[in-house]
C-alpha cells in the first residue's frame, strides 16, 4: 500500500493557493481509518490513511495508506517525507503543526522537534472525510455494476466452504427458529469459534419478514447493543459493537452475480426466500464478508440452532407465553448441547435459553422474588433487596449488569460510605451478594455476575470489612446515623428514630458509644436510613 496516491483527494489539491515558501504557516495533520477492507493480507484489515494538510491553501500535501499498527511507528517519517516531497508546490516546512489526538502528537513530538506540535481540533480534516466518503460510495456502487469483479469466495476460503455456509443456512432456514423462538430473546452460547467468553444470539423474523439472526462474540456485546439501539434517537448515528449480521434475502433483491455463482457451484438454497448474505458489521457500521474461521463458526452456530430448534420447540414455544406473564420464576431454561460436525471437523455448542441482557430482563421485584423462592435463597431475601437497589441507584444497570469494577466500587466505597450497619454484620452482606451472583448467572445466565463472583474472594471480603470500619468513608447521614445505633437508640422502630431524632435537635448528635440495639435493618443509599420489610415497588 506504500506510496498509493487515492484519487478521493485530487479535486481538493487542485483549489488556488499562495506561493510556498520554504517556511510556511501552519498544517494539520490526521490518521483517518477508510471505510473499506483490504483482504488477502492475513486477516482484514481497514487500512490508515496518514495526511497533512495546508490550513491557508487547503492542500493535501501528503497521503500514504498504512496498516493501522503502524500509524505511530512511521508518523513522523511520512511527516518528513511530506515535506521533502509533498503533492504540491516546493519543499516546505510548517512553523505549526496541529493534531487532533494526544497519542499522534507524542508519537511526532519524539522525532520532530523544529515544529511547534499542538493538540486540538482538526475541522479542515472534515471535508476530505467527507471526500473520501463520496469515493468509497462511488467505488461499492461502481463495483456492483462490475458484476465479474465480485464473488461470496473471500482471499482465504474455497467455493467448499462457502457451500458448508449455504447448506447450513438452508437447514436453518427449514426450521423456521423464528416460529419458536420469541422475539428479542438471546440464546446463550459456549463454543470454541467464539473464543472463551459465551456468546449470544437473537433471531429475527417474528413478525414473518426480515429473516436472519445477529451473532455477538460475548454476552456483553449482546448487551452495549441492545442499550444503544433502545437510546438510539431518530437521525443519530448508531455506535454497536462488531457483530454478525445475517439474512435471509428474496430472489428479487440478489444482485445477478450472486446469484449466478450459486447457480454455478450449485450452493443450496431453502427457497426463493431464502438467500443467505452475511456480513461482519463494525461500530461505525462498517461492513465486510466473513473469513474463513468466521465462516466455520457460523456455520456451526446455524447448525447447532437448527438442532435446538428441532430438539425443544414446544419447550421455547412455552417460553414466550411465560415471558409475556413477566413471571420469571416461572422460566425454565432450555438448555441443549449439540455435536456438530462439518468438514472442518467436529464441536460441541452449549446452548441456553433464555438469556436476559440489560433491558430484557424482568423486573427487579420479579429477580428479588425469583431468588427468594430459589433453594436458600428467602434467608438473603433483605440483604438482597438492600445490593439491588444499591447497585441500581449507584450505576444505573440492574444487579445482573454490574461488572467487577463496579462490584469493587460497591464493597469499598458506596457501602462503606452509605450502608449504616456495624462492620460485624459484613460476612452475611458477602454470603447474600455471593448467593445472588451464582443466582444470577445460573438462573439468568448473566456473564456479568459470574465475572463478579469468580473475584469475590475472602481477600476482597476482608476488604470490605475494613473499609465498613473505617469512619473516615462514612457520608454525612451514615455518620449521625451510626452515632444513634451505638447511643443505644433502636433504629428499626418509629419510636426510637423520632427519640434520637428529638435528642440530635436538643443537643446534637451523641458521641458516647453505648451497646448497640439488638435488631438493625439495612440503610437505603438515598437516606441512609433504617429500612423496613421488603415490599414490592
Amino acid at each position: 500500500m506504500s506510496g498509493i496516491t487515492p484519487p478521493w483527494y485530487a479535486s481538493v489539491m487542485t483549489r488556488s493557493g499562495t506561493a510556498a515558501l520554504e517556511r510556511c504557516g501552519e498544517w494539520v495533520g490526521a490518521a483517518i481509518t477508510l471505510p473499506s477492507y483490504v483482504t488477502g493480507e492475513g486477516a482484514p484489515f481497514r487500512p490508515t490513511a496518514m495526511m497533512w494538510v495546508e490550513v491557508e491553501t487547503g492542500w493535501v500535501l501528503g497521503t500514504e495508506l498504512v496498516r493501522p499498527d503502524e500509524v505511530l511507528a512511521r508518523a513522523a517519517g511520512l511527516f518528513h517525507l511530506a515535506t521533502r516531497e509533498p503533492a504540491m508546490g516546493r519543499s516546505r516546512i510548517p512553523s505549526r503543526l496541529r493534531v487532533a489526538d494526544p497519542t499522534f502528537a507524542a508519537a511526532l513530538r519524539g522525532s520532530i522537534r523544529d515544529v511547534e506540535i499542538v493538540v486540538a481540533p482538526t475541522p479542515e480534516i472534515d471535508e476530505v472525510v467527507a471526500s473520501m466518503r463520496e469515493h468509497f460510495a462511488g467505488k461499492r456502487r461502481d463495483d456492483e455494476d462490475r458484476d465479474e469483479e465480485l464473488t461470496h469466495i473471500g482471499p482465504d476460503m474455497s467455493a467448499e466452504d462457502v457451500g458448508a455456509m449455504f447448506a447450513a443456512a438452508a437447514t436453518l432456514y427449514r426450521s423456521a427458529p423464528w416460529n419458536a423462538l420469541p422475539s428479542d430473546m438471546f440464546v446463550r452460547l459456549e463454543c470454541a469459534g467464539l473464543g472463551p467468553d459465551p456468546g449470544a444470539i437473537c433471531v429475527v423474523g417474528q413478525m414473518g419478514e426480515s429473516y436472519g439472526f445477529s451473532l455477538f462474540r460475548t454476552v456483553a456485546d449482546a448487551e452495549v447493543f441492545t442499550a444503544a439501539v433502545e437510546a438510539n434517537q431518530p437521525g443519530e448515528q448508531l455506535r454497536l459493537p462488531q457483530h454478525v449480521m445475517f439474512n435471509f434475502d428474496n430472489r428479487r433483491e440478489v444482485p445477478t452475480w450472486a446469484v449466478e455463482e450459486i447457480a454455478k457451484y450449485r450452493w443450496e438454497v431453502a427457497g426463493p426466500d431464502a438467500y443467505p448474505r452475511a456480513v461482519m458489521i463494525d461500530p461505525d457500521m462498517v461492513a465486510r464478508g466473513l473469513t474463513r474461521d468466521e465462516t466455520r463458526t457460523v456455520t456451526e452456530i446455524m447448525i447447532a440452532v437448527a438442532e435446538l430448534v428441532t430438539a425443544k420447540r414446544q419447550e421455547l414455544i412455552r417460553l414466550e407465553e411465560v415471558m409475556e406473564d413477566g413471571d420469571v420464576d416461572s422460566v425454565r431454561q432450555v438448555v441443549h448441547r449439540a455435536e456438530v460436525k462439518t468438514a472442518w471437523g467436529e464441536t460441541a455448542i452449549g446452548m441456553v435459553a433464555p438469556l436476559w441482557v440489560y433491558r430484557t430482563r424482568p423486573e427487579a421485584d420479579d429477580l428479588l422474588d425469583a431468588f427468594e423462592r430459589s433453594p436458600g435463597g428467602k434467608q438473603y431475601a433483605a440483604d438482597a433487596e438492600m445490593l439491588c437497589e444499591h447497585v441500581e441507584t449507584t450505576f444505573d444497570v440492574p444487579f445482573e449488569a454490574m461488572t467487577p469494577d463496579e462490584m469493587r466500587a460497591l464493597l469499598l466505597d458506596v457501602l462503606p460510605r452509605q450502608l449504616s450497619v456495624e462492620a460485624t454484620e459484613c460476612s452475611e452482606i458477602v454470603e447474600a451478594l455471593r448467593a445472588l451472583l451464582a443466582f444470577c448467572a445460573t438462573r439468568l445466565s448473566s456473564a456479568h455476575s459470574a465475572a463478579c463472583l469468580s473475584i469475590l474472594t475472602p481477600a476482597l471480603a476482608t476488604k470490605f470489612e475494613r473499609a465498613m470500619r473505617d469512619e473516615n468513608k462514612f457520608g454525612p447521614a451514615k455518620t449521625i446515623i451510626m452515632a444513634g445505633i451505638r447511643a443505644g437508640f433502636d433504629l428499626s422502630s418509629e419510636e426510637g428514630v423520632e427519640a434520637y431524632l428529638q435528642q440530635v435537635v436538643k443537643r446534637g448528635p451523641p458521641t458516647t458509644k453505648k451497646k448497640k440495639a439488638p435488631a438493625k435493618k439495612k440503610s437505603t443509599p438515598k437516606a441512609a436510613k433504617t429500612k423496613p420489610a421488603r415490599k414490592r415497588r
